[in-house]
């Protein structure tokens, strides 16, 4: 799928959906996900945050592995702009965690602590609609 044009897309409670436009074929294999992100840069590596954590493909969705972060509810990926290795996790609880490799470990960044208010802050209700 490297070459294909791919739409992906998470869905709570029905699982993240891998759909390839040009061989008109779908891809599922985990069964829950709140936000799904592509790895720049890295084929096939499929990350999507769940209410358990961060799960990890390499294989273009058909399977997953938790890549930690179980204790918190993942409601935002992104990636470093000019490092692909670098991803950022926004978390329920309001937390922001960086892992520098693809996803292994994870490091709090724990200047959002310090920010005033930061404890009241939170997502909408289901279903995430402000």
């Amino acid at each position: 799928m490297t070459h294909s044009r791919r739409l992906l897309v998470a869905m709570q409670g029905k699982g993240v959906f891998v759909i390839d436009l040009e061989r008109q074929s779908v891809a599922c294999g985990l069964n829950d996900s709140i936000v799904v992100a592509a790895s720049p840069g890295q084929g096939e590596n499929l990350f999507a945050g769940t209410g358990q954590g961060l799960y990890k493909s390499m294989n273009g969705g058909k399977s997953w592995q938790l890549k930690g972060l179980q204790q918190y509810k993942i409601f935002s990926l992104a990636f470093h702009p000019s490092d692909p290795a670098t991803i950022y996790a926004g978390t329920e609880p309001a937390l922001l965690f960086r892992s520098r490799d693809c996803g292994e470990t994870w490091t709090e960044l724990d200047g959002v602590r310090k920010l005033p208010g930061r404890s009241k802050w939170c997502y909408p209700a289901p279903p995430y609609i402000a």
